[in-house]
């Protein structure tokens, strides 16, 4: 069976899009059948950094083993080489049942805007639009992650806070959406842009994309529960746009620990949060 490609994407910084990537893909991984392969495009590297470790990472950027590299070569230069080169596989530190996680990785670099901006300007002055180097991006991706689902059980997509053209790409070659959100004031209105601009626009390219807002950095207090609830309306009306997962992330410094752990037992990281991890991967594997 063909591996399922996720893209996990807020227009909103701070919301726990990074962490959920983490977890999702560790969670998942605890599986000894399953098979992750995280491809970081969001500039922070923050996601690369916490799979592969600073050593680790330092190595890949200065080997150019990273996507900004990939694609200045493929989208500028036009060579055709393979993606698999720049996939480092199995290298997660942490390990469950005494065996590590089999999560792989492509990297990002604090380089990868510097190099969006080289490749647009480049293209732009070949007299291609945005939308054309969108679908130029896509065109690219299309058939590498068809090649790809036959490796790997999940493909999570680490996307940049906000819209570019990588994101966008993502977005288009993936089976599902995945949007963790804070619910307040601020990140609902995020929310509400996001799905009544992008998310439609995508979909109306792709109507069998699945999106699904996750609520995460919950806490207890009226005013969070009044946006959640918000939310869970909004979804309701949206005639099948976006739904809420019911998993909820509770804010919690147990997860900003867990990320600042780059080894050990994923039992070790989350043991705070081992339930909701658990119930959060059981309705990814629901996905249809």
């Amino acid at each position: 069976m063909a591996g399922k490609v996720l893209s996990v994407v807020n227009m909103k910084g701070g919301v726990g899009k990074t962490s959920t990537v983490i977890a999702l893909a560790e969670t998942l991984a605890t599986d000894p059948a399953c098979s992750v392969l995280v491809i970081d495009v969001d500039t922070q590297a923050n996601a690369s950094y916490c799979i592969a470790g600073d050593s680790a990472l330092t190595e890949i950027i200065k080997s150019d083993k990273t996507i900004d590299d990939f694609f200045y070569w493929r989208l500028v230069e036009n060579d055709r080489r393979s993606i698999e080169p720049y996939i480092n596989e199995n290298i997660s530190l942490v390990t469950h049942l005494n065996r590590p996680l089999k999560i792989s990785l492509l990297a990002s670099s604090p380089y990868l805007r510097i190099t969006e901006r080289e490749i647009i300007y480049n293209l732009t002055t070949r007299n291609l639009s945005m939308e054309a180097i969108e679908g130029r991006t896509v065109n690219l991706l299309t058939p590498m992650m068809d090649q790809l689902r036959q490796s790997y059980d999940y493909i999570i997509f680490d996307c940049a806070p906000g819209i570019s053209a990588f994101t966008t790409a993502a977005m288009m070659i993936s089976d599902h959406i995945v949007v963790p959100t804070i619910p307040d004031f601020l990140s609902t209105l995020g929310v509400a842009a996001f799905t009544a601009s992008i998310l439609k626009e995508i979909r109306q390219k792709r109507p069998e994309l699945s999106a699904n807002v996750l609520i995460a950095r919950k806490n207890n207090t009226r005013h969070h529960a009044q946006y959640h609830n918000i939310i869970i309306d909004k979804a309701k009306l949206s005639s099948g746009t976006f739904g809420v997962f019911d998993t909820v992330i509770p804010e919690s410094t147990a997860m900003a620990q867990a990320m600042n752990l780059i080894d050990g037992t994923y039992t070790q990281k989350y043991s705070k949060l081992s339930d909701v991890l658990s119930n959060l991967a059981a309705e990814i594997r629901g996905l249809k």
